[in-house]
């Protein structure tokens, strides 16, 4: 949670928070991506080339970073470490920040232009980031970088894709794999359940494990004055659904992840093909119980119009005793709610189960993004080596140099014999990529230990020691990651999908409105789906599963 291990929370929740080729043989007089064939060859010794070799790239940067003494992203601090620690000298073609799609544009003209391939490019996991993926890779200039990885990849990183070998798929074409992945924490916006404590203990109820015992903690929240002003004016369960069905926290996934789907992903079916998640029966039984939930009352009437943000004033004012979030939410915005109401305390427990006997919930990606390595590369290893030095950074391993942090008086401070991240100087910020790779279970399983009591084991548990309130939750995540339900799908858009789903995206959400407020019936779920089909659902399915079967996944 701390420096550089804190979680990408969503933009408010991380404010909050935070207050937080290229590689080639040396800098040798060859043209840009030819590894300077001059050069004399370089020697790795002791995790360090000698002579240094340089990694050239595209360079996209965060904006709004705040860098001192004079320096920039093409030259700073964390360039000086890497060229020391490691002997890579990284290179930048061009720089443009990431914000507004510039890099992605920057991209696309390189592209168009025909310019100079770098030697290593990154690219991110999300939608725009896949069509550059696609386009690079039909270059053909890029190579399968499984050999590199099989030679070059440290035992640390090599367990994390043996762990997630789905996370290869998001590169992968035809049996290659084109890009190393760049491994991030998927459950930073997964979600447990927050109750009102001192409701509970008002109304001398029980806490629930199931979806049934929920709503009848909601319908005693709602119908027996829990805050004892003689009013009703109090509500079960705060959702806040503007944006989508999967907000970061205020969310629905937890609900429709009880009836064992997710809307809008693609999720694995029985016969081990890809089925979309809003058209499977389980959707229709949570908008049933969503509704229900809305004719007792339990959900304020104004959920659909509300962000996140917005549904947890409700909750932060003592108005609604019940909400899904990350284990960040104590952090924010639930302390909020004992500066309104004093005497008031939020309960985290497990998610509650479904009619299946288990809960689940909308898992996040395990994959932030990929690095390629351009085919002309001299020493692609180098890439590897830069990769396996940022994830023991990332995880502070323990007895290495990088245990604290990366500089002594930038990223961390010593304090009474501590480190103490300094948020606002992130070396792995002013970096290639974005950040440092991650075990994803890192963050969750150092939250559990420190709230069993147990001391700090490295750099990484002392970074979280300063999050008290996120322990608890930390560790009942920490319980339900067998019960997260992935998005099977990593491909770029597909052919039908880029001219069709944004208007079946539109009438699903009506339709899943309309149905939970009541203004149409429940069959109307089945007219959805018959009509999603029709219009293009059952071709972008196939697509799907066409790239499912091209990305050799199982």
């Amino acid at each position: 949670m701390g420096s550089p291990n804190q979680p990408r929370a969503g933009k408010a929740a991380l404010a909050v928070l935070l207050t937080a080729g290229l590689l080639t043989a040396c800098s040798g007089t060859g043209e840009p991506g030819s590894g300077g064939d001059t050069a004399p060859a370089s020697v790795l010794k002791g995790g360090r080339f000698d002579p240094p070799v340089t990694m050239t790239s595209w360079g996209c940067y965060s904006a709004t970073y705040k860098y001192k003494e004079n320096q920039s992203f093409e030259q700073n601090v964390g360039l000086d470490w890497v060229k020391e620690k490691l002997g890579i000298q990284i290179q930048y073609l061009w720089t443009t920040p990431w914000e507004n799609d510039a890099c992605l544009t920057k991209m696309r003209l390189s592209l168009s232009g025909n310019e100079p391939l770098p030697d290593v490019v990154y690219v991110s996991v999300d939608a725009k980031g896949r069509s550059i993926l696609a386009d690079l890779i039909e270059t053909g200039q890029f190579m399968d970088i499984g050999e590199v990885f099989e030679k070059h990849a440290s035992p640390a990183y090599k367990e994390i894709l043996k762990a997630h070998p789905e996370l290869w798929a998001f590169a992968a074409r035809d049996g290659k794999r084109y890009g190393i992945p760049h491994t991030a924490d998927p459950y930073v916006n997964s979600p447990v359940l927050y109750l009102r404590e001192d409701w509970l203990k008002t109304l001398n109820l029980k806490t629930p494990g199931t979806i049934d015992e929920l709503e009848a903690v909601m319908d005693a929240f709602v119908n027996k004055d829990p805050d004892g002003n003689g009013k009703k004016d109090t509500y079960g369960l705060a959702l806040g659904v503007k944006n989508n069905w999967l907000e970061g926290f205020a969310s629905t996934g937890w609900i429709f992840g009880a009836y064992g789907t997710v809307p809008t992903y693609w999720l694995k079916g029985a016969d081990g093909s890809l089925q979309y998640g809003s058209v499977q029966p389980g959707a229709k039984e949570a908008l049933a119980k969503l509704r229900s939930w809305y004719e007792k009352g339990y959900l304020d009437p104004e959920f659909a119009m509300k962000d996140p943000a917005k549904a947890s004033e409700l909750v932060t004012a003592g108005r609604t005793g019940v909400i899904d979030g990350p284990y960040w939410l104590p952090i924010w915005p639930l302390p909020d709610l004992k500066k309104n109401v004093p005497g008031s305390s939020m309960l985290p427990v497990m998610l509650p189960a479904g009619p299946g006997g288990k809960p689940g919930f909308n898992g996040g990606d395990s994959l932030l993004g990929v690095y390629l390595i351009n085919k002309k590369y001299k020493t692609p290893e180098a890439l590897q080596v830069y990769l396996n030095k940022m994830l023991q950074a990332g995880g502070k391993e323990k007895g290495s140099d990088v245990e604290n942090g990366f500089i002594e008086g930038y990223d961390y401070k010593m304090e009474n014999g501590a480190p103490v991240a300094v948020p606002d100087q992130r070396v792995d910020q002013i970096l290639l990529g974005n950040g440092t790779p991650m075990i994803p279970e890192r963050n969750v399983n150092s939250l559990a230990h420190l709230a069993s009591g147990a001391a700090p084991r490295d750099g990484f548990d002392q970074g979280n020691v300063a999050y008290k309130d996120a322990h608890v939750p930390g560790s009942i995540m920490q319980k339900q990651l067998s019960f997260g339900i992935q998005n099977e799908f990593k491909g770029a858009s597909t052919p039908t999908m880029s001219t069709k789903m944004e208007a079946l995206r539109k009438m699903e959400n009506e339709v899943f409105t309309k149905i939970i407020y009541g203004k149409e019936p429940l069959t109307a779920f089945d007219d959805f789906v018959a009509k999603w089909k029709s219009s293009g659902g059952d071709q972008i399915t196939k697509e799907v599963n066409d790239w499912y079967q091209a990305a050799g996944s199982k």
